[in-house]
């Protein structure tokens, strides 16, 4: 919770849902659902190939890979959840906080054939 500021939004989004947290209250309650889900214990979570992208107020944009390994007995483990965040994140008393963040499955747009131009 203290990686985001006082008034931090974040959506959850899984198939068509959204589920939203607002605020600090919003965030102990999204901590505290992970905390009683029986399977969490284990799981670990993974964010890369990161892009950071200097919005003109001096935030930025961090927009990442994710996913979440059930990471219990022998491997292999069993890959849970593989998915998209797009952050943005301000500087706040000497670091960088959460302002807002999306966490969506991979699908939709994310899976669209793109045509890369090449220099």
């Amino acid at each position: 919770v203290d990686t985001f500021v006082e008034n931090a939004v974040v959506d959850l989004q899984f198939m068509r849902n959204i589920t939203r947290y607002r605020g600090r209250r919003g965030l102990v309650d999204l901590a505290e659902s992970m905390r009683t889900w029986n399977r969490f214990p284990g799981v670990q979570h993974y964010s890369g190939q990161m892009r950071f992208d200097p919005l003109e107020d001096g935030r930025c944009r961090v927009r990442s890979f994710v996913s979440a390994a059930e990471c219990r007995g022998e491997p292999p483990y069993e890959l849970r959840f593989a998915g998209r965040s797009d952050d943005v994140v301000v500087r706040s008393g000497g670091q960088w906080l959460f302002e807002q963040r999306l966490v969506r499955l991979w699908q939709g747009d994310a899976l669209v054939n793109r045509q890369l131009e090449l220099a």
